[in-house]
């Protein structure tokens, strides 16, 4: 076989490698509505939600629950996270700061759950039963 003369890439394989990408990035903006979600942490206790809190415009600020034992949560900069845990482990401080959809911390022996959700109803939703 003769490859010399052959072309890798014709004007058609560039046109449509970047209809693709353009398609791509398009679609993406409309199912992942990228950008145009707001962010909220929500803080429940013993499965009760009793905060939840616009991470964008929150300010910061330091929140101490009357739980057993005690728990400190501290907002900045658009994230949330455990400060202090009056627990043997303190697991739920080593889990950093939260400020992506979906990202959950939990200190079990005082039943504190912070997660981020979206605005939209069905980043509530964690499973559909049919």
């Amino acid at each position: 076989m003769d490859f010399s003369k052959r072309k890798f890439l014709t004007r058609a394989d560039i046109i449509a490698a970047v209809s693709l990408v353009i398609f791509a990035v398009i679609f993406s903006f409309f199912v992942f509505d990228i950008g145009s979600q707001e962010k909220y942490a929500v803080i429940s206790v013993d499965g009760a939600e009793i905060r939840r809190i616009e991470l964008s415009s929150a300010e910061d600020e330091t929140i101490t629950l009357n739980t057993r034992p005690q728990v400190t949560l501290k907002i900045s900069n658009g994230t949330i996270r455990f400060t202090s845990a009056l627990c043997p482990s303190k697991t739920c401080q080593h889990t950093g700061e939260l400020k992506d959809i979906g990202q959950v911390a939990a200190c079990v022996p005082a039943g504190v759950v912070v997660s981020i959700i979206g605005e939209n109803e069905y980043d509530e939703l964690d499973g559909v039963a049919g």
